[in-house]
């Protein structure tokens, strides 16, 4: 729900929600690898590339990779 979230402030324009809630979905994903969770947060993450210099951005991208690798 928070990756879907995410996307959709992204598409309204609002990245700074958008990352939030991307933190947001990142949090639970740690703890329960969600699958479904896990696609939507990182299609998330590549709809935020234009933005990745942005510091919020480029730690939210940071964390996503860091949940990819399982550290």
């Amino acid at each position: 729900m928070l990756g879907n979230l995410s996307l959709a402030r992204l598409r309204q324009g609002e990245v700074d929600g958008a990352v939030d809630a991307l933190h947001r979905a990142i949090d639970e994903l740690e703890v329960t690898r969600g699958c479904g969770g896990l696609n939507v947060a990182f299609t998330a993450g590549q709809e935020l590339r234009p933005w990745r210099d942005h510091a919020a951005v480029d730690t939210a991208d940071e964390r996503l990779f860091s949940l990819m690798s399982g550290a």
